[in-house]
């Protein structure tokens, strides 16, 4: 694992849609072929997923949503906002904190955001190409000028948006226990509010608790296939279907074979009784 993480840019588009953007009320995203997934209870979730969204888009598209929004950060790597831009300190595979818990994680964000000047410049690594282990291969520094280094928590809260946060490894599943951090999360929800879900590019870690949640809520009516079909085509991955050789097959195997016992789970039980290492403890 890498001892000295690097700072890289998280996007290359800070303004507007951030990538990977969809709303699950939206159309969708992937063309038809065949006969398309139920949408019954879809919109009814009031969720969106994106990439980490940058400052302004996080004061326009985040904020403009709904009156209530809360963002789920589902990053476990260290990461911050140079004024405009998304940034995050990369290691290996992504897995700079591996193992560490939540607070941990929070307290190396802390002081790698404090070690930075306030405002000022930076040496920002733009990714140009990894390794097939994960590493970074090329990358081009810029410096950056910024008015002001803070968390995302800060920014939101700056801008009235809730915050959540579940610190999942990149490529990877959640843990048991952060799967029941998540439930008793959704249990709490105020009526009526409208969930953001990001984590680094948008893709795994947010299509899978858009998952997790749209299960939640409707895997009692629809089977898996279906409803992993449905956050494909709205503009996820296909998290049933996602074939991949070398150090990602074997993490990818392992979280689809999650998603599917996940469904079970939320088909079988009341969530709002029984939580998923209870629901573990018994089966």
């Amino acid at each position: 694992m890498e001892s000295d993480p690097t700072l890289i840019f998280d996007s290359i588009r800070e303004q507007g849609l951030p990538s990977h953007f969809r709303s699950l009320a939206g159309p969708w995203a992937v063309p038809i072929t065949t006969t398309p997934p139920s949408r019954q209870g879809l919109a009814e979730l009031r969720a969106s997923g994106s990439e980490q969204p940058s400052s302004s888009e996080m004061a326009t598209t985040i904020k403009g949503l709904a009156p209530e929004v809360t963002v789920v950060d589902l990053r476990q790597e260290s990461h911050a906002l140079l004024g405009e831009h998304p940034v995050s300190w990369y290691g290996l595979r992504n897995w700079a904190n591996d193992g560490k818990s939540l607070q941990a994680v929070e307290c190396d964000e802390e002081t790698r955001i404090g070690d930075l000047p306030p405002c000022g410049e930076a040496a920002v690594s733009r990714v140009i190409s990894k390794d097939p282990d994960g590493a970074l291969a090329e990358v081009r520094v810029e410096e950056v000028a910024y008015d002001r280094a803070r968390s995302e928590q800060e920014a939101l809260c700056g801008l009235g948006l809730g915050t959540f946060r579940i610190a999942v490894r990149d490529h990877s599943r959640p843990s048991d226990a952060d799967v029941d951090r998540f439930i008793r999360f959704v249990r709490e929800l105020p009526p009526g509010t409208w969930l953001h879900f990001h984590c680094h590019a948008g893709d795994g870690r947010t299509t899978t608790f858009l998952l997790l949640y749209d299960m939640l809520r409707n895997a009692a009516v629809l089977g898996l296939e279906e409803l992993a079909a449905r956050q494909h085509m709205i503009g996820g991955i296909d998290l049933l279907h996602t074939p991949h050789t070398g150090w990602k097959g074997a993490l990818y195997n392992e979280r689809a074979a999650f998603v599917g016992r996940f469904h079970h789970y939320a088909g079988t039980r009341d969530f709002r009784r029984v939580l998923w290492t209870q629901y573990l403890a018994s089966a």
